[in-house]
């Protein structure tokens, strides 16, 4: 599928495109921030965080904030699991939908690229092309 240009003149690239654009401009060092891995962007191991909340546990997350920061309980009240249609499993298996139509060489320098920021939330991706999210696990909460 070839690019196409939007309304206001822009190239509109598909997804397979996109991917390629990155996997490129990390080849020639011209790393726009805006794709750069969080552990490039942010350093995130020369700050100590107190806490880190993260989407897939932020019921946890908060209340263990709420309880060790605050030392109160009486913020409960501000989590409220979100009852949407979609959840985690249908957005990574929609996710691994994408993925399988996109050429394994640009997978695999994908991952490469990404690797630091696969590890710091506990993301995965299996040979089969399968990605996954590990659940909270208090004994691997460490940054580096």
């Amino acid at each position: 599928e070839n690019s196409t240009f939007d309304k206001d003149g822009r190239i509109k690239l598909t997804f397979d495109q996109f991917l390629y654009l990155i996997v490129k401009y990390y080849e020639t060092s011209f790393n726009d921030r805006h794709w750069l891995s969080y552990y490039e962007h942010c350093h995130p191991c020369n700050i100590k965080y107190d806490y880190i909340i993260k989407l897939e546990t932020i019921e946890h997350d908060l209340k263990m904030f709420f309880k060790n920061y605050l030392k109160s309980n009486e913020r409960q009240d501000v989590i409220r699991r979100h009852n949407g249609r979609s959840n985690i499993t249908d957005k990574l298996g929609e996710v691994t939908r994408l993925f399988s139509a996109i050429d394994p060489t640009i997978v695999k320098e994908l991952l490469n690229i990404y690797e630091k920021d696969f590890m710091l939330f506990s993301y995965t991706w299996d040979s089969e092309g399968v990605g996954g999210c590990s659940l909270f696990d208090e004994k691997e909460v460490k940054c580096c």
